[in-house]
C-alpha cells in the first residue's frame, strides 16, 4: 500500500475505481456518490492533516508540561514536539505527503497552537492551579 502512493494519480484512481467495481460485497451498501468521492481523493492532500492535528496537539503538550513546576517534569516538553516530528516524517516515509505537504501542516498546527495559547482562558485550562498560586504577586501601590 505505501508504494501505491509513489505512482501516478491516474494509477492509483485507476486501481481504486478496480477494486471498488471488483469487490461486490464490501461496497454494496455504500452510496456511488461515495465511493465516487474515494475514487477522486486518491491523490496527495496539502497541507498534511496529520501533521497539523500532531504540532496542535504536541505544542499544547509541550507547554501544560512546561508550566508545571512540581517537579523535574520541564525536562520532557520536548516529548511531544518530537513525537509530532516523527508523527509527519512516517507520512513523507509511506509516501503519503511529501515534504512540502506535512511542513505547511506543522506550521499551521504551530500558528494555530500559539493562537490558542494566547487565549488567557487557554492557559488557565493547561496551567495547574498550584503553580498560579506559587507564581510572585505583582503588587500595585
Amino acid at each position: 500500500m505505501d508504494s501505491l502512493y509513489r505512482v501516478d494519480e491516474n494509477i492509483r484512481e485507476k486501481y481504486f475505481q478496480e477494486l471498488i467495481i471488483s469487490d461486490t460485497t464490501s461496497f454494496k451498501m455504500v452510496d456511488q456518490r461515495i465511493l465516487d468521492h474515494w475514487v477522486d481523493e486518491s491523490g496527495y492532500s496539502f497541507p498534511s492533516g496529520h501533521s497539523f492535528n500532531a504540532y496542535l496537539l504536541a505544542t499544547i503538550l509541550a507547554f501544560s508540561i512546561y508550566q508545571d513546576k512540581r517537579g523535574n517534569l520541564r525536562l520532557l516538553a520536548f516529548t511531544p514536539m518530537l513525537w509530532a516530528f516523527l508523527v509527519a516524517l512516517s507520512r513523507v516515509a509511506v509516501g503519503a505527503h511529501t515534504a512540502l505537504d506535512v511542513s505547511v501542516g506543522a506550521g499551521m498546527g504551530l500558528l494555530f497552537a500559539f493562537t490558542l495559547l494566547r487565549i488567557k482562558a487557554t492557559r488557565r485550562l493547561l496551567i495547574p492551579k498550584e503553580n498560579e498560586d506559587r507564581s510572585p504577586q505583582i503588587q500595585e501601590d
